[in-house]
């Protein structure tokens, strides 16, 4: 119990210490580009990425292996690109994508101190991986493409690592 107090009072705690900013926050500082707005998936995007996750990939709660998925491809992808292009319609984001497990691994020194623990993860919980991956490659995508579009990304030295298509 007290490592879950530890590591959940270590933003709040930061926050207190952050001093007030004076500045005013401007959502849209240049009116003449427009805010982001998700695209929606495709089919061959979703077959892509089914093809391409390893079969040893963990599976979600509903147990279902990779490989079936795989075989199941041509009924599965219209499906996860519905449900996914849904969300984007909507702009509801499935609580499975907002929730995370976080382990406290142990460093050394006295076990009974919380500070003598680090945090893993997060390891995403969610009901569906392949939807999880799916779903993030298309947010990501959707980044790169917009700072492309808007010039964002001329100043940022090196490859965008995080960003990338495949």
């Amino acid at each position: 119990m007290s490592l879950m107090i530890f590591f959940s009072n270590i933003g709040p705690n930061l926050a207190c210490k952050i001093p007030p900013s004076q500045l005013e926050l401007d959502l849209n500082p240049n009116p003449e580009i427009p805010f982001l707005e998700l695209q929606h998936v495709n089919m061959e995007d979703v077959k892509k990425l089914i093809m391409n996750i390893s079969d040893s990939k963990a599976t979600g709660e509903d147990e279902i292996p990779v490989k079936y998925l795989k075989l199941t491809i041509n009924t599965v992808a219209p499906i996860i690109c519905h449900v996914i292009n849904r969300n984007i319609t909507t702009k509801i984001v499935p609580k499975s994508l907002k929730t995370a497990k976080i382990t406290p691994l142990y460093k050394e020194g006295d076990r009974n101190l919380p500070s003598n623990y680090r945090l893993r993860g997060p390891i995403w919980v969610q009901e569906a991986p392949l939807y999880h991956d799916l779903y993030l490659e298309n947010v990501g995508f959707n980044i790169l493409r917009y700072g492309q579009r808007h010039d964002y990304w001329s100043g940022v030295p090196g490859p965008k690592k995080g960003l990338r298509h495949s």
